[in-house]
């Protein structure tokens, strides 16, 4: 008899725990407010906290040669933007966009 166990996790969800070296609320979150321009890329998603794991988490390696320190992301295109925030012009907006800023 043989008896295989173990566990499964996306790599993309970020584990909120207390212990060191673990991700602890990585980002802000401002509803109704959009953060304009400093696009470093684009992804699509139906979630917001989704959108602010992955910017807030990304390793500068390969084409990535700047590590976004802020998102955006706007439901009506299911788009998550991560960004450079300096490039950015923060505005309020009317419902639809999470924006935030990494707290890395």
């Amino acid at each position: 008899v043989v008896v295989i166990a173990g566990a499964a996790r996306s790599p993309l969800q970020t584990v909120h725990t207390a212990a060191t070296g673990q991700i602890v609320d990585a980002y802000s979150v401002h509803e109704h407010m959009d953060y304009p321009y400093g696009d470093i890329f684009v992804f699509k998603t139906n979630s917001a906290k989704l959108c602010g794991d992955v910017c807030c988490n990304v390793a500068v390696r390969g084409l990535i040669t700047v590590a976004p320190d802020c998102y955006s992301w706007r439901s009506d295109e299911q788009n998550c933007f991560c960004k450079t925030f300096a490039l950015t012009h923060k505005r309020k907006y009317e419902a639809g966009i999470v924006s935030g800023k990494c707290t890395r």
